[in-house]
């Protein structure tokens, strides 16, 4: 199935236009406070094999679970979470050892059986585990609950690569589903070879598809760059948002001047960087393609 999906978006140019989500990843940790660590490991090794098959471009963990009973979530059961955070760790840690055992009636816990067995329901061992935790560690409402229940589920980052990766690159993904199109429907006509040939041509050179592999392949491998060298290398190639503005870490209003001042400044960086001759060729292929990045904003400054 999932070849079947990679042909038909991507073809041979590689996997675009396919994002994975690892679903309920909080069952991959066994519901600990640390699943979702280990969700993302999983996820990072996912991506990396299906990116290399053509299959897929980045692979999100998502504790959808926890993700829908925190956009849900209702004041009873927020005063549920600060109750039960008044119970001892050790306590409550022998009660959530299992669903079963936390929902028993006969439970000393300070919350009565028939809300324990909803909010096990909507939430889960884990997403119990996380609201009690934030409770102790200073969360007074639930509007705010809610919010960092959200963003810890995962939804929060899966909106994100939708928005970069999908919303703000429709044109591109257009583009490049037309051209995917057009090489299959010339495959068996030889008297076509020059059209398709330029349709793969196309497809390699067009710099935003290969924004987007960079921007998937980040997800599970990580390159050799200074201090907060990786957030300037996502921003620049578009992971933050596509407006100049946006890749060059400028506010909306930045003038036409400093916008140029400071992409000319990182084309100077970033070419600099996929020269050095000590970094891995991971890492200075991709200096060399935000270098690209910052020279195609540039050219539309000037």
């Amino acid at each position: 199935f999932l070849g079947q999906i990679g042909a038909h978006v991507g073809g041979d140019s590689g996997p675009l236009g396919v994002i994975g989500v690892v679903s309920r990843a909080d069952e991959v940790g066994s519901g600990r406070m640390d699943a979702m660590m280990s969700a993302k490991e999983v996820a990072a090794r996912f991506a990396s094999e299906l990116e290399a098959t053509g299959l897929c471009q980045a692979v999100v963990p998502v504790a959808g679970l926890l993700a829908l009973g925190a956009e849900t979530l209702r004041q009873s059961e927020f005063a549920a979470f600060q109750m039960l955070a008044t119970v001892p760790t050790e306590d409550l840690q022998l009660a959530m050892l299992s669903a079963d055992r936390f929902v028993r009636a006969e439970s000393t816990l300070p919350v009565d059986a028939a809300l324990r067995a909803s909010i096990v329901d909507r939430f889960g061992l884990f997403g119990i585990r996380m609201a009690v935790t934030l409770i102790r560690l200073g969360v007074r409402d639930s509007p705010t609950l809610a919010a960092d229940l959200v963003e810890r589920s995962g939804l929060s980052e899966l909106r994100s690569v939708i928005d970069v990766q999908f919303g703000q690159r429709a044109d591109q993904l257009k583009l490049h589903s037309a051209l995917v199109a057009l090489q299959r429907i010339l495959e068996f006509r030889p008297e076509s070879h020059a059209l398709r040939t330029e349709a793969g041509r196309m497809l390699a050179d067009v710099h935003g598809f290969a924004e987007l592999r960079l921007l998937g392949r980040l997800r599970s491998v990580t390159p050799t760059l200074p201090d907060g060298g990786l957030l300037d290398l996502q921003r620049i190639i578009g992971g933050f948002g596509i407006a100049a503005t946006e890749r060059l870490d400028l506010p909306p209003d930045a003038g036409h001047t400093q916008q140029r001042d400071t992409a000319l400044a990182a084309v100077r960086k970033w070419r600099s960087l996929s020269e050095h001759p000590l970094l891995d060729r991971f890492t200075s292929n991709s200096c060399a393609l935000a270098a690209r990045s910052a020279e195609g904003i540039l050219a539309s400054l000037t």
